[in-house]
């Protein structure tokens, strides 16, 4: 058991070792001098102890790392933190806590995918921003107004380029889409049109509720008789988008409306009237007028699903990234 835990202690200290370690900051920067200020707030940010505010299985963010990157962010605006509140504070040192690590991730990752970025890419991106101030001197001028060095900015241009290029990558090999998915577009239907009426529920109590779905079992009993149903939800719908028009939504595409009125708006077989369906508003019944099926080119409906895969992509990775490199918030941040 003894050599179980000192082999335990072992590998702990040689896994706490291999990580990356955070920066320090210099005393007589401006990036200390911040950090000195908020100190007086709040103990646990003095720059001299540094403390680590977030870790992965690869690195280390240390107060450094934050101030640092807030520095660079805000110029000397920044030197105004110590005056807002200390949640304030706190939320914001968090949300950096987390932001800087997750550079580091990403950094790390398209080092690994091979993902570089020569110095002649980053003078290409900087010679934009000079363009856009007026020419390099006003540019520099500007920095130096804003307290920021050259330096800072070019090292924070190099990891914006490399982390946009990794991404642009990931999204290009994540959002390859197959014959087979387009196929399967033109297969299922698209958009429904339905009719529908609707008794609000919404803030009413068990015993209102209850009487309200007796008089949709009764509206549904009438348009099962053959009750003109477009009558019917003017004259009882409580929704005020379709009432006039009948209870009519045309054409509208999956995944739109809540998901128990979509349900039946894509499954309940055209020309037919759904059963009562509860939703977070209240109890429908809907009749199905139509449903149409995908009918652009091909190449608009790639377009489009490229589109819907590249809005979770990223935010996917992120989230996968997170749990792979086991990335902890310490209670300091």
């Amino acid at each position: 058991m003894k050599f179980i835990l000192v082999a335990l202690i072992a590998f702990s200290i040689i896994s706490c070792s291999t990580r990356e370690k955070g920066m320090t900051l210099e005393k007589g920067t401006p990036h200390h001098d911040l950090a000195t200020k908020l100190a007086a707030i709040d103990s646990s940010l003095n720059p001299v102890e540094n403390k680590v505010l977030a870790t992965t299985t690869k690195h280390e963010v240390t107060l450094g790392d934050i101030v640092v990157k807030i520095r660079s962010r805000f110029g000397k605006q920044a030197d105004n933190l110590d005056k807002q509140p200390l949640k304030n504070i706190k939320s914001l040192m968090k949300e950096y806590a987390e932001s800087v690590a997750m550079i580091k991730i990403l950094l790390l990752e398209a080092k690994n995918n091979g993902v570089t970025v020569s110095e002649a890419d980053i003078d290409s991106a900087l010679q934009k921003q000079y363009a856009a101030a007026g020419g390099e001197e006003k540019f520099l001028q500007l920095l130096e107004d804003n307290g920021v060095s050259s330096d800072l900015l070019r090292s924070d241009f190099r990891e914006n380029e490399i982390m946009g290029r990794y991404l642009k990558q990931v999204r290009e090999e994540a959002t390859e889409i197959s014959e087979e998915e387009i196929d399967s577009a033109y297969v299922k239907d698209k958009t429904a049109s339905v009719r529908h009426i609707l008794l609000l529920t919404q803030n009413k109590s068990e015993e209102v509720k209850k009487q309200l779905y007796t008089q949709m079992e009764t509206l549904l009993k009438r348009a099962q008789d053959g009750e003109d149903f477009a009558e019917l939800a003017k004259q009882y719908s409580e929704d005020p988008g379709s009432k006039n028009k009948g209870g009519l939504y045309e054409k509208f595409p999956r995944g739109q409306m809540v998901p128990p009125f979509d349900e039946a708006a894509f499954t309940v077989p055209v020309g037919e009237l759904s059963g009562i369906v509860e939703t977070s508003y209240g109890y429908h019944i809907l009749k199905i007028e139509g449903r149409q099926k995908e009918d652009r080119p091909r190449e608009e409906v790639r377009k489009e699903l490229v589109g819907k895969k590249s809005q979770t992509v990223v935010k996917d990775l992120y989230e996968t990234l997170k749990v792979e490199y086991e990335l902890v918030l310490t209670e300091a941040s």
